[in-house]
């Protein structure tokens, strides 16, 4: 996702190819008849996940780290080691960095995904925006696919109180963006209206960002 790409320093938001399009079945009235695999990972799951990626991105952590905090706290029960949140995380996470350089299949996957985001209430114009970024390209992908394998492998600790593995480590982009952050910070926070700007831009990346991980994680079949 080019507008996230100073997010991730370098990485944009796309999507990995599921390695599997709509089928159909021929019933005996000679109709076809759509069949809808199993989802693996519950829709609360997934909307966690997308919640906690996004809240957990260098930007929002280095602008406001309370909100990551109070979102893990409030949620620490679902965030253990062995917790659906943590290993839809480390699967969706290695998909994606296997995936990394493929592109995103036009025809299936994006009917796929249309169809999820409308069972799930998604508005239609950020389900269709969310799948045309991610099919921009898909070279990006594999950085996505670190953060979330890194997410699951530091939040469970934080659910417990111990932040230091969030604090301390993460993948070569994210500390990139913190070395960056001082530099940025003082060129675009300088006056408020050019804050205001880039506040509001974060903003209106949220539910794009938090959609594609719940439209993503909601694709793994069982």
């Amino acid at each position: 996702m080019r507008n996230f790409l100073f997010l991730m320093v370098m990485a944009s938001l796309f999507s990995c190819s599921s390695g599997s399009s709509s089928q159909t079945n021929y019933s005996s009235e000679h109709s076809y008849e759509t069949f809808v695999p199993k989802q693996k990972y519950t829709e609360q799951t997934a909307r966690i996940l997308g919640r906690l990626y996004y809240l957990a991105n260098p930007y929002e952590v280095a602008r406001d780290p309370m909100q990551i905090t109070n979102y893990v706290r409030a949620n620490a029960s679902l965030l253990g080691s062995n917790s659906e949140v943590i290993k839809c995380a480390q699967e969706l996470g290695a998909l994606m960095i296997n995936q990394g350089i493929q592109n995103f299949n036009a025809d299936g996957d994006r009917e796929q995904m249309y169809n999820i985001g409308q069972s799930a209430g998604v508005d239609p114009l950020v389900t269709q925006r969310a799948a045309d970024e991610m099919y921009n390209g898909s070279a990006d992908l594999f950085f996505m696919g670190q953060e979330l394998v890194w997410l699951a492998r530091v939040i469970p600790s934080a659910a417990a109180g111990n932040w230091d593995l969030f604090n301390n480590t993460g993948s070569d982009s994210r500390k990139q963006f913190y070395q960056l952050w001082p530099l940025f910070q003082s060129m675009t926070y300088g006056d408020e209206y050019t804050k205001q700007i880039m506040e509001q831009a974060f903003k209106q990346m949220q539910p794009i960002v938090e959609y594609q991980i719940l439209l993503l994680a909601s694709m793994i079949q069982t």
